[in-house]
């Protein structure tokens, strides 16, 4: 679990952050004071980084830190591993994902239907899943990541049918 918060962390300071990662070791600095507010500790980030450039994951030129090729291999991994719908109040939309996608890309088939399900979409028909929940962002990220973008529509519906009901249930609302 704490691997996951130093992920989770990671990716939001490099990803908006970067020039201010440096100053984040700094024993006064505001962000030495915020890692601990949200559970980190700053020696523990500090090695985290360490052990990222020993890995050759990241480099440090001239006081900048910059993901290698690797590195930004490693991000997106780590990133669609930790991916999540925040299911906040729901909008009164659905967001039905539509797939058709080919047999010559069945592994990324299994492998959206996997974390759709994963990610607690409710499953309408075989290749139709069903979110209440804005997770527009999340679904063009994964479906980017598995290189199948052609091949997914997202639409956003005040109803979806007969089964609506069920679908309710199923998401507490």
């Amino acid at each position: 679990m704490v691997r996951n918060k130093f992920v989770e962390a990671l990716v939001g300071i490099i990803t908006e952050f970067p020039k201010m990662i440096l100053v984040a070791f700094d024993r006064d600095s505001f962000f030495h004071k915020n890692l601990r507010m949200i559970g980190i500790d700053p020696k523990t980030a500090y090695f985290g980084f360490k052990n990222l450039e020993r890995r050759k994951l990241l480099t440090s030129k001239n006081g900048k830190l910059n993901f290698t090729p690797k590195g930004k291999t490693w991000i997106q991994i780590c990133r669609y591993k930790n991916l999540k719908i925040h299911n906040d109040k729901w909008d009164r939309k659905w967001r039905i994902i539509i797939f058709d996608i080919p047999e010559s890309l069945k592994n990324q088939r299994k492998q959206l239907r996997r974390k759709l399900k994963l990610l607690g979409f409710f499953n309408l028909q075989k290749s139709v899943l069903v979110c209440p929940f804005s997770c527009e962002a999340e679904i063009n990220f994964l479906a980017d990541y598995l290189k199948i973008k052609p091949h997914l529509n997202i639409i956003m519906a005040d109803c979806i049918g007969e089964r609506e009901k069920e679908v309710k249930m199923f998401f507490g609302l």
